[in-house]
């Protein structure tokens, strides 16, 4: 059977995850769902954000106490929520983003990152199953 997986990176879910830039007056906030090497999800409310925009983000991770700014980013698309039972149908967008142009430095930083929340991820995962530990 096929890999549905189309990206080139392996996305890795993530909780206690912040995106945010600016857009002329406006500072688009969101909860960032997964990263890769290649990119991240991030979920944000009545943002207007466009496909084909380029941002320079900065991207937060509470759990890890790690901050990343300015790493210049692509819109990919953006997917309104669709679940009418969803109180902020309609203002609930998934936006998807690809990094672009990042220095050997930001590259590293993001490798390095993505490692660490596989490993706890694996670790976290390890520990639930024996019943010791919750994500």
């Amino acid at each position: 059977m096929a890999n549905p997986e189309r990206r080139a990176h392996k996305r890795i879910p993530l909780t206690r995850a912040i995106a945010a830039f600016a857009k002329s007056k406006e500072a688009v906030v969101g909860t960032i769902v997964n990263i890769s090497k290649g990119g991240i999800s991030f979920v944000c409310k009545g943002c207007t954000v466009r496909a084909g925009e380029r941002v320079n983000m900065d991207i937060m991770l509470m759990d890890a106490d790690i901050y990343l700014p300015k790493f210049a980013c692509t819109i990919i698309s953006i997917v309104p929520c669709r679940d009418p039972s969803e109180p902020c149908c309609g203002l609930v967008k998934l936006a998807n983003v690809s990094f672009s142009g990042l220095s050997d430095d930001q590259q590293r930083q993001l490798s390095d990152i993505c490692e660490l929340m596989k490993q706890s991820r694996l670790t976290a995962v390890t520990r639930d199953s024996l019943g010791n530990s919750t994500l």
